[in-house]
């Protein structure tokens, strides 16, 4: 695939090693589908992304973990927002409360539930990891084990180098590390606020932007080309 483009766009540079055209690369970031949001405000939820491939297991244990809570009426004062995807929903529905858990299939306004999340935890795909750092939120990241060469464990590992992460093998996933890592990250309130500019060190801004006036100037270039690409002379539809 590489030698049949003229261009690719990275969304971190820590990818270009694993490719062989250098100089088709340009390292513009992830473009993202989300608005501008205040993201210092005052906020009590923790969002979990359990919808994408392979996630149903961190559905499984963030249930197990609000239940645990309930159960030993633990004092916490964060409610879980978890994200089952439509194939889940009836499993994880049931499970629902006001105050400690809500459960949806799927949402189209995903900004909004970033704008009020205090911390997330999901897998590891890149766009995740993007709108992660967009909003300067820390994160408990559990790579899917079997995504193709480990790009999830390369996701991941960016935001833990940045120090807006930490990394839960699927495997080591239980209750009690899970909460461990949650308690860690929210009690401590200084450190919390570090994470939002933490991420501007990482965050490339304005990627479609970028993308996009590249491949206008391409377009323009071709239109200037009187061969195109299958060989006819451009303006003849013969």
């Amino acid at each position: 695939m590489q030698n049949r483009v003229s261009k690719i766009f990275l969304g971190y540079g820590e990818t270009a090693s694993y490719l062989k055209f250098k100089e088709k690369i340009a390292i513009t970031g992830n473009p993202l589908r989300l608005k501008d949001t205040d993201k210092m405000e005052k906020k009590r939820e923790i969002l979990v992304l359990g919808g994408s491939l392979g996630a149903r297991a961190i559905s499984e244990k963030v249930v197990e973990a609000v239940e645990y809570i309930k159960k030993n009426n633990i004092s916490f004062d964060y409610k879980f927002v978890l994200i089952t995807g439509k194939q889940d929903y009836e499993i994880f529905s049931n499970y629902a409360d006001k105050e400690r858990l809500i459960v949806y299939p799927y949402v189209n306004n995903i900004e909004e539930l970033y704008k009020r999340a205090v911390l997330v935890i999901s897998r590891a795909g890149a766009l995740t990891i993007s709108e992660i750092a967009y909003f300067g939120l820390p994160a408990i990241l559990i790579p899917y084990p079997f995504s193709k060469r480990g790009h999830q464990y390369l996701n991941a590992d960016l935001l833990v180098k940045n120090g807006n992460a930490v990394l839960i093998k699927n495997e080591s996933l239980t209750v009690d590390l899970l909460l461990k890592e949650v308690y860690n990250i929210l009690k401590n309130k200084k450190k919390l606020k570090s994470y939002y500019f933490k991420s501007f060190k990482f965050l490339f801004k304005n990627s479609a932007e970028k993308i996009a006036k590249y491949m206008i100037e391409f377009n323009k270039k071709e239109e200037g080309n009187p061969i195109n690409r299958k060989g006819k002379l451009n303006g003849n539809n013969k």
